[in-house]
């Protein structure tokens, strides 16, 4: 029972999902970071659920990980945005563009 335990705390990330906002980078730049805290996250989350069946107190720590670790994930997202400059800002004097897709009539007049 104890192994079935471990091992179910390996799926708890995959139910409680992630989400974020960016307001200080582009959506793309933020989701490889997320990711990459993420794989982070999930490898530490792993090996301590591994080792939580070799040494049962352990499942303790590994539960307690993967909670406040995803929240820690989250806080951490936030405060970071906080800290920098936003990327998207609304604008009085106009609408700030942010690409151009290669091949349109706006591309052609240099926007």
């Amino acid at each position: 029972a104890n192994d079935v335990a471990a091992f179910g705390i390996m799926f708890l990330p995959a139910v409680t999902g992630f989400s974020d906002i960016t307001q200080t980078m582009t959506p793309w730049r933020k989701a490889r970071d997320i990711a990459k805290q993420l794989v982070l996250y999930a490898v530490i989350l792993l090996a301590l659920a591994y080792l939580s069946v070799l040494w049962p107190p352990l499942s303790l720590a590994a539960a307690l990980f993967a909670l406040f670790g995803h929240e820690g994930l989250f806080w951490l997202s936030r405060r970071a945005e906080r800290q920098q400059t936003p990327y998207f800002i609304q604008s009085s004097s106009g609408v700030k563009i942010m690409a151009v897709i290669p091949g349109t009539p706006a591309e052609e007049m240099g926007i």
